[in-house]
């Protein structure tokens, strides 16, 4: 069995939630692919998936998105086991989890030393320009492998921007930064834009043009797009 699909199934317990997350440490394991969006886990269930992946090598792709139960403690716990050496995680998608700016400042303390994530979904997530610009040091790890980082749907601004080009001066493996539905949003104006345009493009002098920042290719999608997994 090489993918799981859970969705939905607000009946399983803690208790189930054992059975299922112990077997992903079992070395027979060869799940690739598990989707436990929108379930009952709460911080009992986080900690034993916490334990599951910082010893399983075997899982690629976790989608855990609207699980609304998870506090600030079952979410450290998920977020420092992403940087366990058996981890192995390529796409973790946390869509729609009501983050706040310490949750997300936590995903940015353990995901600065992750070398293996190649996609990252905060989509829906309210964070404030403090969780924003905790965020952007993720962008600065020179050994990070993330190419593509969904932020659509969210509250994001000027300082915001700012914060993301700074960050992307020397990263040269993000290919999307994805920012769907923040064109239209009134805290972003042309100060914002600009310092994000810059990166890509410094008009300063013929040498900041050379050394702008050619690795990204998007900012927008309307339509989610996997095509650089």
């Amino acid at each position: 069995l090489r993918q799981l699909d859970l969705a939905e199934n607000w009946n399983i317990s803690t208790m189930g939630w054992r059975a299922i997350f112990t077997q992903l440490q079992s070395p027979h394991s060869s799940l690739e692919d598990l989707c436990v969006t929108e379930n009952y886990i709460d911080d009992a269930a986080a900690m034993l998936l916490a334990n599951a992946l910082a010893n399983n090598s075997k899982l690629k792709i976790l989608i855990l998105s609207s699980i609304n139960k998870i506090t600030t403690d079952g979410w450290q716990a998920i977020f420092d086991a992403v940087q366990s050496p058996h981890c192995q995680l390529e796409r973790l998608d946390l869509i729609c989890n009501q983050f706040c700016d310490n949750d997300v400042t936590n995903l940015a303390n353990s995901f600065a030393n992750n070398c293996a994530l190649r996609y990252l979904d905060l989509s829906y997530n309210r964070f404030t320009s403090l969780g924003w610009r905790a965020f952007s040091v993720v962008l600065t790890n020179p050994d990070s492998a993330l190419e593509m980082v969904n932020l659509g749907y969210n509250d994001i601004n000027d300082d915001a921007l700012v914060s993301f080009g700074t960050s992307l001066l020397h990263n040269d493996k993000l290919k999307a930064l994805l920012l769907d539905d923040v064109e239209e949003d009134i805290n972003i104006t042309i100060t914002g834009w600009d310092a994000l345009l810059n990166v890509l493009c410094s008009k300063s002098s013929i040498d900041a043009t050379f050394n702008s920042n050619h690795t990204l290719q998007r900012i927008f999608a309307e339509e989610h797009n996997d095509s650089l997994m």
